[in-house]
């Protein structure tokens, strides 16, 4: 930050700059940089605590899975296409928000697999197998 005397701040490397030299200039790149890394950080663990969290809702008594976990299954595994009406500027593209998606069934799927025992984890492993079955045909590899 600047100091009390106001003779601007640190570039960062040490060097310190007035209000108007030249880490001014770089002031706002470098909080453009700052600012992606915060915010990708953040999608991580965001991403990371919707996947337990599904996995929670998922869980059933004796490690096994709850009655709705099929159907939280076939969601996660499957997000939805996105609608034109849903389109933003800002750089997040559908390739971004399709990647989040699946890195949150990851996290969902890990956890569960976690948590359940042979004999009770046979539907979400059905599951996980025909969603990638259905993510090699949309990609044109084998079915």
């Amino acid at each position: 930050g600047a100091s009390a005397d106001g003779d601007g701040e640190e570039d960062g490397e040490g060097n310190r700059g007035s209000e108007n030299g030249p880490g001014a200039v770089d002031a706002p790149r470098r909080f453009e940089e700052r600012t992606r890394a915060a915010t990708k950080k953040e999608m991580l663990n965001n991403s990371d605590a919707a996947g337990a969290l599904l996995a929670e809702a998922m869980k059933g008594a004796a490690h096994g899975l709850h009655s709705r976990a099929p159907r939280l299954l076939a969601q996660i595994l499957r997000p939805p296409k996105l609608a034109p009406t849903e389109e933003r500027g800002g750089g997040d593209d559908d390739d971004g928000r399709l990647a989040r998606a699946y890195t949150v069934a990851e996290g969902a799927v890990d956890s569960l697999a976690k948590h359940t025992r042979r004999g009770k984890c046979g539907v979400m492993w059905e599951h996980v197998l025909r969603a990638a079955r259905r993510a090699c045909a949309d990609v044109g590899g084998e079915k």
